[in-house]
């Protein structure tokens, strides 16, 4: 491995493929580290913004295999997102992307009864005062993605443990986490807690609305999670709820019929309200008691990065892409 230890001397380099990157595979395999991911990371985060075009195209090569990405003339919904990324971030969509900040523009656009209640914000995880908060309660960072933690106070609380995940998540700019997604960058970090919902502890259903100039188009629905392992399952449906031949294959499909959700109509209203502004976006909301609520934005999920595998065939990718108009 010596070979290896000396490339972790050199300064970071524009190219995010190549020796270094495989060695540093190698090495995490070997090991269970997370160079190449780091390796990575320190290349973006140092990049000139003229460099990520190029830095894009190296992304979504490595991550989808095969051929690279047409910035110039994107087809492709996997393609067009990487467009987006770039050239599609705007203060609003980091304004709603912060898990915070989106609070005020919920409140403004269809009410706070639609708002997870909120306990508390913070700067830092030494200003929490954990015996003003209930018993059991969700503690996330406002700037990223899976940055989230169940506080359960009847249990040994082991506070140590928790500072440490918060000062790892804390110190993260999500936006080069796992690649350019734009509209992370400068999101002023906050750790808040919000009520603890019962439901949310894996089985309660996530309708993700892909939406299309302010249109849903289908549904994603993922459910039966299994939050420390990061498993579940999934289905599409139109917003009719009629089943949908092909899943994006990040999850495996339900092994049963999902029955419809009671109050389906009133959930597409909402993502058309607040989709309406849009290329593209994915609303996600829960349907809890008789009551909606909302999720989050989100504008580049997976980071545009669905293999064509399974069920998502290329021929899907160009039909979402088709639905995607962008700017001349």
């Amino acid at each position: 491995m010596r070979l290896i230890k000396e490339l972790r001397k050199i300064g970071p380099m524009v190219d995010i493929g190549g020796l270094n990157l495989l060695l540093f595979k190698m090495e995490d395999r070997i090991f269970g580290g997370n160079n190449g991911g780091e390796y990575k990371y320190n290349i973006m985060k140092q990049a000139d913004v003229e460099e990520y075009p190029r830095l894009i195209k190296d992304l979504y090569k490595i991550t989808m295999g095969g051929g690279g990405v047409n910035l110039c003339n994107p087809q492709y919904f996997t393609e067009k997102i990487q467009w987006l990324k770039i050239y599609d971030t705007t203060s609003l969509k980091s304004k709603l992307t912060d898990k915070y900040q989106v609070r005020e523009w919920i409140h403004e656009k269809i009410g706070s009864k639609h708002l997870i209640p909120l306990l508390g914000v913070w700067d830092t995880f030494e200003d929490i005062s954990f015996s003003s908060l209930p018993q059991k309660c969700i503690l996330k960072c406002n700037h990223g993605s899976n940055m989230n933690l169940i506080v359960n106070r009847t249990e040994m609380l082991d506070k140590e443990k928790y500072r440490e995940q918060f000062d790892k998540w804390m110190c993260v700019d999500y936006a080069f986490a796992g690649s350019l997604e734009l509209q992370y960058k400068d999101i002023p970090k906050k750790i808040i807690a919000e009520k603890y919902i019962e439901e949310m502890n894996g089985s309660l259903k996530d309708y993700k609305f892909h939406c299309f100039g302010g249109n849903p188009v289908f549904i994603q629905c993922i459910g039966d999670r299994d939050l420390k392992n990061h498993t579940g399952y999934q289905k599409n449906y139109d917003i009719n709820w009629h089943e949908l031949d092909w899943t994006f294959e990040d999850y495996p499909r339900f092994p049963y019929e999902v029955s419809r959700p009671a109050m389906l109509s009133e959930m597409v209203e909402i993502a058309k309200i607040l989709s309406k502004d849009f290329l593209y976006v994915r609303v996600d909301l829960y349907e809890i008691k008789g009551s909606i609520y909302f999720g989050e934005m989100t504008f580049t999920p997976a980071s545009g990065y669905y293999q064509h595998k399974g069920t998502f065939t290329k021929e899907i990718d160009k039909r979402l892409g088709d639905l995607i108009t962008l700017p001349t």
